[in-house]
């Protein structure tokens, strides 16, 4: 049952759909709606809507056709105030696709049953159903959808005929046409009600009342309401059927954009698409499941502004040129973001850390030394985060940046510095690079000026070199390589390796002898020793089968075996901890004490380490810090608390690694704003990461900021410089 009650005078409509309807008794005031169609149901046909506007608006009914065939009957009865005139609509739905529509205008006559014919024609769907003004379609035909004489009714229906008498003449009101058919057989019962003071009670006329769909009301949100995209939206309603009450099952919220969005009463949505939006709140009523009650109300949902971060200026002193210096003023950034107001704007710089919120803020001065990453993170109201970042140098006075194209240095290189350099070492301020040709270059990191090859008057060394070390005290240079470890005069006045004279140690027999020809790696270390006469200076080198420890640095081959059978990578050392640190190619890392055959640690990935595959090690001066790189990320190990951490691409702070392809890791003491704290440059396969753990904070170099090749080999540090090798030459920085 459905009433409403408009103006002063109602005008009460009592609403239901049968398959087929008659009335008994006294007469009511009343139009029978009957639909029939030649469309087939439901393939083509499956719900059906009315809705009842003009002197009276009602909310709209539907039938389901899967249920029951057509014909199908609405009666209107008519129960107090004005007779007209009306407007039936009746469309005929295929899922939520309108498939073909019907209008007519008519007025009740008081004391009669009226019959409405509203044949539902194929010849009117499609375009062909679009009918202007006052019009509408029948058969294909736009006639006036105004009807002035109603026929009878004749207390039963019958079908349409599926011929040319298949759709009624509006004009003359709807005949039934020839009958098609039997008659339907399917009685309707009285609809007669009246109202008093908004109750529902069966009229006076001695038959029963009609059961009547159910009545639904959405509370929230209001019809016509706007929203913006992502906001939550509450929805609630509530249905009550005439005959039996509150309904709290078989209810279902739908959006004519977005489809099924609930079978609760209650609920709420944030994920609306960005559209104009008909929401349908529908119940089913509890006695006749076919029978549905709805309302409906329109709300609009606006597209969220896109979120953004923009980094609009970076000046010091009111000059946007760079690098920038520490002596030229305070360093400011304004930005700017778009999104769900308000909107909250973060800045961070990679060396100095956090610098605040705002529109703009303002670097301490003087600034630090070194490139710096500024990061401006802009969140909106929806939690929305969009990123800008801007990277700029800052030098010192008479400072040098990162050099590019390294010219300078790569112009003496064997084929002008095309060759890939694995190796870097240092004595001092000399810098010296090993190639791929077997060639040893020496540079001046001070003056970043090349000397000549070391093997331009000699042929070149006997292998590969993987390791370089100085003994100035002994005038020693000691090389490994692939083939064997030489011992060659070394000059610490001139930094000259006499390559014509040197010793190479290849012999593997022996309980004393190299436990492998392939040797990788060079330490100077003091252990504990054997005597009472203090810390022994060892010299230690790793080799595909272990380590060779010999307190002979001349280069004999008398010695001790360590991690015998161990594939060694590199090698640390603490002087103040006495102990050495092995980095190795599948077994994690050692410690160990070269005068103590059983005083060695082991660690793998079971206590946290990256990667199994350690390509290098380093001890910090303090020797309270080991840095390990693998190829799965960096880590750090302290043995105080005996607890690793660990760094990767994806780990805080952003950026982090450059590539988790780590091959070289060097620890740098460093003096940024008067304070001194270690920073660990790591070559990667992807530019080189310097990293300040105090920050903490990543900054990558690449081939954007001046390196030959962003595939770096190896990392040394002379004289504060910090000398990369790459696969396209060596490249030199002075910054911190």
């Amino acid at each position: 049952m459905k009433t409403l009650v408009t103006g002063s005078r109602a005008l009460v409509v009592a609403l239901v759909l049968c398959s087929a309807c008659t009335t008994t008794k006294s007469p009511v005031t009343q139009i029978v709606v009957v639909v029939d169609s030649d469309l087939k149901v439901p393939a083509e046909l499956d719900t059906l809507t009315i809705q009842v506007t003009g002197a009276v608006n009602m909310p709209m009914a539907s039938a389901d056709l899967t249920q029951h065939a057509l014909p199908r009957s609405l009666g209107l009865v008519h129960s107090g105030g004005p007779l007209g005139p009306i407007t039936v609509t009746v469309t005929g739905m295929l899922g939520s696709t309108a498939v073909v529509k019907r209008v007519a205008e008519v007025w009740f006559v008081d004391g009669q049953s009226l019959e409405l014919r509203m044949p539902l024609s194929r010849a009117c769907t499609g375009a062909k159903r679009m009918c202007s003004g006052s019009m509408t379609c029948d058969s294909g035909t736009c006639v006036p959808s105004k009807i002035d004489n109603l026929p009878p009714f004749a207390g039963h229906v019958l079908p349409f005929g599926t011929g040319a008498d298949a759709g009624a003449d509006a004009a003359g009101g709807g005949g039934s046409g020839s009958d098609a058919g039997a008659d339907g057989a399917v009685h309707m019962r009285d609809t007669g009600v009246v109202v008093a003071d908004g109750a529902v009670t069966p009229a006076d006329t001695g038959t029963p009342p009609v059961n009547a769909a159910p009545v639904c009301t959405i509370a929230a949100p209001a019809d016509n309401s706007s929203f913006t995209s992502g906001t939550s939206i509450s929805f609630r309603g509530t249905c009550n059927d005439p005959e039996t009450g509150a309904v709290t099952t078989g209810l279902s919220w739908k959006s004519d954009q977005d489809g099924q969005l609930s079978t609760n009463a209650n609920f709420t949505r944030s994920n609306l698409s960005a559209a104009t939006h008909k929401i349908t709140f529908c119940a089913r009523d509890p006695v006749q499941s076919t029978l549905l009650g709805c309302t409906s109300i329109t709300l609009t949902v606006s597209a969220q502004p896109p979120i953004g971060a923009t980094i609009n200026s970076v000046q010091q002193s009111a000059s946007s040129a760079q690098p920038f210096s520490t002596t030229a003023g305070a360093i400011t950034a304004q930005g700017s973001g778009t999104g769900a107001t308000p909107l909250t704007l973060g800045w961070k710089d990679s060396i100095t850390g956090s610098l605040g919120t705002g529109a703009s803020v303002m670097l301490a001065s003087p600034p630090a030394v070194g490139t710096h990453v500024l990061t401006l993170t802009v969140t909106d109201a929806q939690a929305r985060t969009a990123r800008a970042t801007s990277t700029f140098s800052v030098l010192a006075p008479g400072q040098t940046q990162l050099i590019a194209p390294y010219s300078n240095v790569n112009s003496t290189l064997a084929g002008n510095g095309s060759a890939a350099v694995p190796l870097v070492a240092a004595f001092g301020s000399s810098v010296y690079a090993a190639d791929t040709l077997q060639h040893i270059y020496r540079f001046d990191a001070s003056t970043l000026s090349a000397f000549a090859t070391l093997a331009v008057d000699h042929p070149p060394l006997p292998d590969l070199v993987q390791a370089l070390a100085f003994d100035a005290t002994n005038s020693f240079a000691y090389i490994a390589t692939k083939t064997g470890f030489l011992v060659c005069p070394f000059s610490s006045s001139t930094g000259i390796i006499d390559a014509a004279n040197c010793t190479t140690y290849s012999g593997t027999s022996g309980n004393n002898s190299l436990p492998d020809k392939d040797t990788t790696s060079i330490v100077r270390m003091q252990a504990a020793g054997m005597g009472m006469g203090g810390p022994t200076p060892y010299l230690l080198i790793g080799t595909r089968k272990g380590v060779f420890a010999t307190t002979t640095l001349a280069g004999s081959s008398t010695g001790v075996r360590r991690l015998s059978g161990v594939d060694i990578n590199g090698l640390a050392a603490s002087s103040l901890t006495h102990l050495a640190w092995a980095a190795t190619a599948a077994d994690g890392i050692y410690s160990f004490d070269p005068a103590n055959a059983g005083s060695s640690q082991h660690f793998t990935m079971n206590d946290s380490l990256p990667s199994n595959s350690v390509r290098a090690i380093a001890v910090n001066e303090a020797g309270d810090t080991v840095w390990i790189a693998t190829d799965a990320g960096i880590a750090r190990y302290t043995p105080s608390t005996g607890t690793f951490t660990t760094w990767t691409t994806s780990s805080a702070p952003a950026p982090g690694l450059a590539s988790n392809d780590v091959r070289d890791i060097k620890v740098a003491r460093t003096t940024i704003n008067a304070t001194t704290r270690d920073v660990i440059w790591i070559a990667t396969a992807a530019g080189i990461s310097r990293f300040d753990p105090s920050v903490p904070s990543f900054t990558t170099f690449t081939t954007a900021d001046g390196l030959p090749s962003d595939s770096v080999r190896s990392i040394t540090i002379a004289a504060g410089v910090k000398v990369f090798g790459t696969d396209s030459g060596v490249a030199m920085y002075t910054g911190p």
